[in-house]
């Protein structure tokens, strides 16, 4: 796999039964993911205030582009934040999911 690298589990496969402990540790990763997306959120927003401040009151041309060169970064924070919230989540829910199947297929 050429991009495995991007992977944020790197290709590993869950094989075990998750204690409290690593359930735990799921949910404050949980909670990180989230408090990691309000802070990209913030720094878009940060950018996006920039940008549109230098472009309103730029008298120069080079102010202008600096402030379109902001707004569009903000757009790629926030796109690139996203993916990451969305990536993240996704793997920790198979986490999730295969401690629910182990569970169940315990039970009967």
């Amino acid at each position: 796999m050429a991009f495995n690298w991007f992977r944020p589990d790197h290709g590993y496969d869950v094989r075990e039964e998750l204690i409290l402990r690593d359930h735990l540790a799921l949910v404050r990763t949980r909670l990180a993911n989230e408090r990691t997306l309000l802070s990209y959120i913030r720094s878009t927003l940060y950018l996006l205030v920039g940008g549109l401040t230098l472009i309103g009151l730029g008298d120069t041309p080079y102010l202008r582009g600096v402030g379109h060169v902001s707004w569009l970064l903000s757009v790629l924070v926030l796109l690139f934040g996203l993916y990451r919230y969305v990536t993240l989540r996704n793997h920790i829910n198979t986490y999730y999911q295969h401690q629910v199947s182990t569970t169940t297929a315990q039970a009967r």
